[in-house]
């Protein structure tokens, strides 16, 4: 359900191919805790088939994007700029998935960026560099709660994601930008990485994959493209490098 904002009326939306992943996804996740918790005998989630997705290009979020976003956060949201500024900051520099951004823990920062323990979605801790500007940001807020920044902790994870998914829907209108594509920012770390002479390693490190097969399902073809740059450059310097080659004797 989403309101309309003419209206105010609620309307059903229908779920996208993305939207029933991410429901199984957290479905999974429920069920895996509450087996490890021993309240259930059974994990009946383990025997649902993967929701197939159409492949999404990789994108990298442009300047004039991220420009856009931070510009339009007054005005989407004056009573709670600070707050959003600071969720949308951390997703930019960090990578991490909504869901970890939204659980963020207090105890979570340090001196250089973040030390996530557990990620939502596969349990694997991975430790997020941030700039100073982001470490300040986060040092200013008032957190929802002793334990989180952007979460109370009085509602189901899925209630708080599904809020800050949301805020980042009118955000994206706001600035002009089609479609929620809070997912970019991980591709955008990966790209950049990739640009600025990393590995898939390093990806893999810093998104907190926890197989190198998921870090090359997304990215490996990156590399490629990056190799097939490499190759060109190369052969225009043939073409600079202009030599006489003799005829040879028959």
């Amino acid at each position: 359900m989403r309101k309309n904002r003419e209206t105010g009326e609620l309307v059903r939306q229908q779920k996208s191919q993305l939207g029933k992943q991410k429901n199984q996804e957290f479905l999974k996740m429920f069920f895996r805790r509450a087996r490890e918790l021993r309240w259930i005998p059974e994990n009946p989630a383990e025997l649902l088939l993967s929701v197939r997705t159409p492949k999404i290009e990789v994108k990298k979020k442009t300047a004039e994007e991220k420009q856009s976003l931070l510009d339009a956060i007054p005005r989407a949201f004056p009573n709670i700029s600070e707050s959003v500024r600071a969720f949308v900051l951390i997703q930019r520099y960090s990578g991490l998935r909504l869901v970890d951004v939204v659980t963020l823990r207090t105890d979570a920062v340090r001196e250089d960026g973040l030390m996530i323990m557990s990620q939502e979605k596969n349990e694997q801790p991975v430790f997020v560099p941030l700039p100073p500007v982001a470490i300040d940001l986060i040092g200013k807020l008032h957190p929802k709660s002793p334990d989180y920044f952007f979460w109370t902790g009085t509602s189901t994870i899925k209630t708080a994601v599904n809020d800050w998914s949301e805020k980042m829907r009118q955000l994206y209108v706001e600035a002009g930008i089609e479609g929620k594509r809070t997912h970019e920012w991980r591709d955008t770390l990966a790209i950049e990485v990739l640009e600025g002479g990393g590995s898939l390693e390093d990806v893999q490190l810093l998104l907190g994959h926890k197989s190198r097969k998921t870090t090359e399902k997304y990215y490996v073809a990156l590399t490629k493209k990056r190799m097939e740059k490499a190759i060109d450059a190369r052969r225009r310097t043939w073409d600079a490098d202009v030599i006489s080659v003799p005829a040879a004797r028959s």
